[in-house]
């Protein structure tokens, strides 16, 4: 077979994604700013040199073959790529040097990360950082996959790609209006909350649990709404639709700006603890390691931060 680096060129790459996304030659073409005619030429001259078709008709349109579909799934890839070492070298030229992405689970964000941040940035202002907030299991993800860097997520039970590092202790309590019946309890048992309506994250480390806990109770959660975020959970709850479980200390400011009552779980499962994670084999950049240095750092309070549970965690996936 003809080696494919002296048939496929970047712009053929980009006929042929284009062919995938619209399944039309001419706005493909249009999209390069060629005539259709030099497209056909571009698609006819790879064929012949593969020795099997590329396109074919589909219904009024045309569409890929499996060959072309190979090619298209890898020229995504390869054009993704491109885009990003543009955007870095755009970087080099505007003064930035290093790029570190960052994705947080939402509960790090009512900590006290957006002033480790400006800490850092004010150390290091040639590294251009930017933050995505996702559930803990997109977070693990994430890094997995080389989409971040760094990732702060609830857990500890993740895959052992990772290292993980404690950044911020928590425990999980359940949230309910002042009217509700268990709204005056000093603690409640999960099992006790088995026939509640809920409020719950999609696709969360939190909601992953609590089914878990229900199952082995022989039951499974009425969950009423699912919505994202603290500040969007307390206000459904504000407005009786359930009750929902969050980190008490992340959670502490909402639930207590809209009059909400946080009250203890009281299992040995409800540490509901932040790490930072990495990947294992990471070799960490100086400014990436000030950053880990920064973000490890215990904060300065009045009073004694509580020490990170050893027992039974939240599992991040």
């Amino acid at each position: 077979m003809v080696k494919l680096n002296d048939r496929l060129s970047l712009k053929t790459m980009k006929l042929i994604a284009g062919i995938e996304r619209h399944g039309n030659l001419s706005l493909a073409a249009e999209e390069l700013h060629i005539v259709v005619s030099a497209a056909s030429r571009r698609i006819r001259f790879l064929e012949d040199s593969l020795g099997f078709r590329l396109i074919e008709r589909a219904g009024r349109g045309i569409g890929l073959t499996v060959p072309g579909r190979a090619i298209a799934t890898h020229a995504h890839k390869i054009l993704a790529d491109i885009d990003q070492l543009e955007g870095e070298l755009q970087d080099i030229t505007d003064g930035v040097l290093e790029q570190i992405r960052l994705s947080v689970s939402g509960p790090a964000l009512f900590h006290d990360l957006p002033e480790q941040l400006r800490t850092f940035l004010g150390s290091y202002p040639y590294v251009r950082l930017s933050v995505e907030e996702q559930t803990s299991n997109a977070v693990a993800e994430s890094v997995l996959d080389g989409r971040a860097e760094l990732g702060i997520l609830l857990g500890a039970e993740v895959s052992p790609g990772l290292r993980l590092r404690p950044y911020r202790c928590d425990a999980l309590g359940i949230v309910v209006p002042p009217a509700h019946p268990l709204a005056g309890r000093t603690t409640v048992r999960f099992a006790e909350l088995l026939d509640q309506d809920w409020v719950l994250p999609p696709d969360s480390a939190i909601g992953n649990l609590l089914a878990q806990k229900a199952a082995s109770h022989g039951a499974e959660l009425v969950t009423r709404i699912r919505v994202h975020g603290i500040a969007s959970t307390s206000r459904v709850v504000q407005g009786g639709l359930g009750i929902t479980v969050l980190p008490m200390r992340s959670a502490a400011r909402e639930v207590a700006s809209r009059g909400l009552v946080s009250i203890p779980l009281a299992e040995s499962w409800a540490s509901c603890n932040l790490h930072l994670a990495t990947l294992r084999n990471a070799i960490l950049s100086p400014a990436m390691a000030a950053l880990v240095d920064i973000l490890t750092a215990q904060p300065e309070r009045s009073v004694r931060p509580p020490v990170c549970s050893s027992g039974p965690d939240l599992g991040g996936r």
